[in-house]
């Protein structure tokens, strides 16, 4: 467990320190902390911590008890661990929450801590991996059980760059968080592959509309030349009325052939009639 919190201890006091070099670069005449007083606090968080989660700690099921050793920090509240150790070392709680981010998550688990910075948009990062312990460490880590297997193994557990180096095997807290973000990450997917599906349905709409549009245009287009052919025609296959009141048949005496003449308002003319 010493080594789990000594990384959040380590984590929280460099945020800590980040905000506070960006507070002394932007700000003039406003009150900060000192080194001593920072490394007071990291002592101070690390006395809590360990005094809060003693009981509270089950490496057999690392699951059990994360929402208790869950470390928050939002834009309106302070974690009460953080807040505990601040009056512990007299240091102003609400400092120390002006230097923090605005919103973070700190998960103290068995073999695992890792945290997230921002509510929903972040992601989640892991600052220290373990092996699972043993059943034989197990046993040696029941309460009222000191063992000198324990006192080594906490020895060389403290050394986190070899620990985090050798391939870290399966951690179930760890799948947990990993889980939620792939669920998010699929409900992304899922959205964005309806809007896509939502764009194609409107393009098939309006190429549709655009295919009726050209044959009501080409429908038209082929009835006025139909019209205009049929005006044609008509033009081509008209003759003259002529009155059969205005048509005289006249035999002449001496050809002996009919011949017909045709009075019309303009003129009369004869029309020799083939015997």
């Amino acid at each position: 467990m010493r080594v789990e919190l000594e990384s959040a201890v380590k984590f929280i006091i460099s945020m800590l320190r980040a905000g506070h070099r960006s507070k002394l670069v932007r700000s003039k005449g406003d009150k900060f902390f000192l080194e001593p007083e920072i490394e007071m606090l990291q002592l101070s968080l690390l006395t809590v911590m360990n005094r809060q989660y003693k009981d509270f700690w089950f490496p057999e099921s690392p699951n059990r008890g994360s929402a208790y050793r869950c470390i928050r920090i939002n834009k309106d509240k302070m974690d009460p661990i953080i807040a505990r150790a601040a009056d512990a070392c007299g240091l102003s709680c609400h400092l120390i929450r002006a230097y923090l981010p605005d919103e973070l998550t700190l998960w103290v688990d068995p073999s695992e801590v890792s945290y997230r910075i921002g509510e929903e948009d972040g992601s989640i990062c892991v600052l220290y991996e373990g092996p699972l312990p043993t059943p034989h460490d197990m046993i040696a880590a029941q309460p009222g059980r000191p063992s000198s297997s324990s006192s080594s193994s906490s020895s060389v557990s403290t050394s986190p760059g070899s620990l985090s180096s050798s391939s870290p095997p399966f951690n179930n807290s760890r799948n947990s968080h990993l889980h939620l973000q792939h669920q998010q990450q699929q409900q992304h997917l899922q959205q964005q592959q309806q809007q896509q599906q939502q764009q194609q349905q409107q393009q098939q709409q309006q190429q549709q509309q655009q295919q009726q549009q050209q044959q009501q245009q080409q429908q038209q287009q082929q009835q006025q030349i139909h019209q205009a052919d049929g005006m044609v025609g008509s033009y081509t296959s008209y003759t003259s009325p002529v009155k059969p009141s205005n048509v005289i048949t006249f035999v002449p005496p001496t050809y002996g052939s009919p011949v017909q003449f045709v009075h019309s308002p303009y003129q009369s003319y004869p029309a020799f009639i083939s015997s």
